[in-house]
């Protein structure tokens, strides 16, 4: 397993990685705009790949590109200065998982974020999500905020 900096040639396999995790995510939220990760996504995980503040990792397996991790660093508020990264998304291929992948992923993403001279780490994951939940408990990260949504 290696991690490593995604490159501009991969952009196609991180937009299809995403796609995985946009139908993936589907049953748990339906206003998931499937067509996001091939529109608006290009020019997102584009700037990711290429932009300081930003990051595009991918993770291989025998030279096939199995995971990505996309962050970036995020603007302080005010209200709270504090700079901070956020794991804006990931995702392994099933029949790649718990294989210490993910950890891998998020162990490179918390050795750049610190290189950034960022205090915290932000990520977020659907409150039904239970298994991403332990996950992201297991490698370190600790419930802060709770973000509540109404239907009308």
């Amino acid at each position: 397993i290696s991690v490593r900096r995604a490159t501009i040639r991969e952009l196609r396999i991180i937009q299809d990685l995403n796609y995985a995790l946009f139908r993936s995510d589907a049953r748990r939220d339906k206003f998931l705009n499937h067509k996001w990760p091939y529109e608006d996504g290009r020019a997102y995980f584009r700037k990711r790949i290429t932009n300081k503040d930003s990051i595009c990792l991918v993770a291989e397996v025998n030279k096939e590109i199995v995971g990505y991790l996309a962050g970036s660093i995020r603007k302080s508020e005010s209200w709270r200065p504090i700079k901070r990264t956020e794991l804006e998304n990931m995702l392994v291929k099933k029949e790649h998982r718990s294989k210490g992948i993910g950890e891998k992923l998020i162990k490179e993403f918390l050795k750049w974020s610190k290189k950034k001279g960022t205090k915290r780490v932000m990520v977020s994951a659907y409150a039904s999500n239970k298994k991403a939940i332990k996950f992201y408990k297991r490698v370190g990260f600790v419930p802060f905020n709770l973000e509540l949504e109404a239907s009308l």
